[in-house]
């Protein structure tokens, strides 16, 4: 394959977690993966709320080289839009172009389930800075290369904002990705690039599991509810097995991104068509128009 036909992508926050899933997906279909985050050194690290979380981006571009792709790793400080710059400009330089955006780097608190949230660290409004506002400069930066090969695609890890469970500020930085995924998708529409926001839901993480274990008001979300089944609207999976990179691997079909955000959306709009997809797209379909044939 030369570089012109290679299948690039960047994934923020991919040492772990969504991050890692989605390119571990990527990997299985041969692409290069910029992973960029800043776990660099090996062990256990503490996350801002305290938990003790293992991954770094090493370790995940050994799991994207394991599983047939091949992997990059990047020590990029998200909340430096200098550091983001230069991200790309690597990216540039290597491999001249980008197929594949996807903004999934947050700012993370375990403290973020307590209610009401002026009890909880006012940190917690960090994610606005890492969450949301990094995820626009990196689109910033990334143009260039999206639009390079006419042909392109721009992931926003996003949620439903009705969950009752997170601090304010997460659902801010959530409903803001929405918003700018609705935006891209109309900018980018002439370049053949599309956007979209993708719900993954609950996704059994390295951080979500260990929640479950430690704390009591987070594991009475997921016991059974008058009868209703569980109390988390999507049932907990395996990030490793989750289909988190539905739409990477629609793009990697070599069709146009018209067809490719169509077969996404009809794959991922129903949930209960495929018990591994733990997903949703915002619910505006027009937000996110395909490009005309």
């Amino acid at each position: 394959m030369s570089r012109n036909d290679e299948l690039v992508a960047v994934v923020t926050g991919g040492s772990r977690g969504i991050g890692k899933g989605v390119a571990r997906a990527l990997a299985e279909r041969g692409a290069t993966v910029y992973i960029a985050a800043r776990s660099e050194a090996g062990g256990i690290h503490t996350s801002p709320g305290g938990a003790l979380l293992p991954g770094t981006i090493q370790e995940a571009v050994e799991e994207v080289n394991s599983l047939g792709g091949r992997g990059i790793a990047v020590a990029c400080d998200l909340a430096v839009d200098e550091e983001i710059r230069s991200l790309f400009e690597r990216v540039r330089q290597e491999s001249g172009h980008l197929n594949i955006l996807v903004n999934n780097a947050a700012y993370l608190n375990e403290k973020m389930v307590v209610r009401p949230f002026w009890e909880a660290p006012v940190e917690l409004a960090n994610i606005i800075d890492v969450g949301l506002r990094c995820h626009h400069v990196a689109t910033y930066y990334a143009a260039p290369l999206l639009i390079a090969k006419r042909r392109g695609l721009i992931v926003n890890i996003s949620f439903y904002g009705n969950a009752r469970v997170h601090d304010p500020a997460y659902y801010a930085s959530k409903a803001g990705l929405d918003k700018l995924a609705a935006v891209y998708a109309e900018h980018f529409t002439p370049f053949n690039v599309a956007a979209i926001s993708l719900w993954p839901g609950y996704v059994g993480t390295e951080r979500v599991t260990q929640l479950m274990d430690t704390d009591p008001g987070f594991k009475r979300l997921t016991e059974p509810n008058r009868g209703h089944g569980p109390n988390l609207p999507h049932v907990l999976c395996d990030n490793r097995r989750a289909d988190l990179a539905v739409a990477a691997r629609l793009q990697l079909q070599r069709r146009r991104v018209g067809r490719v955000y169509r077969a996404f959306w009809h794959r991922c709009g129903d949930r209960r068509r495929d018990g591994r997809v733990s997903a949703r797209i915002a619910r505006q379909a027009n937000c996110f128009r395909s490009p005309p044939h």
